[in-house]
């Protein structure tokens, strides 16, 4: 994905204003200056080096989805903890180039990964869900314990239907 242009928005003595994607991000002139080049007065293009960067990035991005696409599958454990690995190496080069946290980083993959399938990067199931599937289940494994007086010996107790068959047959 190559970001061909940027908008700009606005222009002060202090700095300026650049559309990237929805967002309006305020840069002052010496970071603009150092990164972009302007076209004309409502567009600018990223200089060569910014681009190599910017494509470094992209390339670990990448490479970061392919290893939690393979991590994710059902292969050899091996591969797994190896992909695993390359996960964490690629988030690593992310936050060196962008001079960023490690969350930041998780999150730029995260998005990634929710364009080709949203359910990969989000839970399907939501906190409250969880909490009730547990004590749906807490609650399967409690024992039964009946009161005397409601508990039965008899089959026929069980099932009125066995008892009225039961009655026919010694009627016989």
């Amino acid at each position: 994905m190559e970001i061909k242009r940027i908008r700009i928005l606005k222009k002060s003595s202090t700095g300026v204003l650049l559309k990237v994607g929805k967002d309006a991000i305020p840069a002052s002139w010496e970071e603009f200056n150092e990164k972009f080049d302007i076209v004309d007065n409502v567009w600018a293009v990223m200089k060569e080096p910014e681009k190599q960067k910017f494509e470094e990035i992209e390339e670990h991005i990448n490479n970061a989805v392919v290893s939690f696409m393979f991590q994710r599958g059902n292969g050899d454990p091996g591969q797994k903890l190896a992909h695993l690995a390359l996960l964490g190496d690629s988030i690593g080069k992310i936050q060196e180039k962008l001079d960023c946290s490690m969350a930041d980083a998780i999150q730029l993959v995260r998005e990634r990964i929710a364009l080709m399938n949203p359910f990969m990067a989000k839970p399907v199931f939501t906190e409250n869900r969880h909490k009730n599937f547990n004590k749906r289940r807490e609650e399967r494994k409690k024992p039964v314990i009946d009161e005397p007086e409601k508990q039965t010996t008899a089959i026929g107790d069980l099932c009125p239907a066995l008892a009225k068959l039961k009655e026919q047959m010694e009627k016989k």
